[in-house]
């Protein structure tokens, strides 16, 4: 456990579930994948009945580090905890790569620093939406 009362485990799952509900909210209908389901964690149907896969990373606010590993999803949305309100931004893979902070040569991981997440995405934050084309 983590001193919060929840492991990294705990704190994942709840960050998928937070996204996928606030995503059907905003009429964004989504559910969660099973438990450990490769490469994304979220589908959300758009208006067109096209099928988008997300793959969410929860973290605390300003501490550590999201790795981006595989090439099978089309969003990452992260959900940033630590004091209220969360912070959501929901980024096409494309922009998040392209903004990222460095790569691992040897498997081609690629690291975002979750402290730079609201100013690099700040375009993207609350994008509930699923808007891939906003001003950054």
């Amino acid at each position: 456990m983590s001193g919060k009362g929840y492991n990294s485990k705990q704190m994942g799952d709840a960050g998928e579930m937070l996204v996928a509900a606030t995503l059907t909210l905003h009429g964004i209908p989504s559910f969660t994948m099973p438990p450990n389901w490769p490469g994304y964690d979220v589908i959300a149907e758009l208006e067109d009945k096209r099928l988008e896969k997300i793959s969410v990373k929860c973290r605390h606010r300003g501490k550590g580090y999201i790795h981006i590993k595989n090439k099978h999803f089309d969003w990452l949305a992260i959900v940033l905890i630590g004091e209220l309100p969360y912070q959501f931004f929901i980024i096409p893979r494309a922009v998040a790569i392209a903004k990222k902070h460095a790569s691992v040569k040897v498997d081609g991981t690629h690291i975002i620093y979750t402290k730079a997440v609201p100013e690099k995405f700040e375009a993207y934050r609350n994008n509930f939406g699923l808007q891939k084309f906003k001003k950054s």
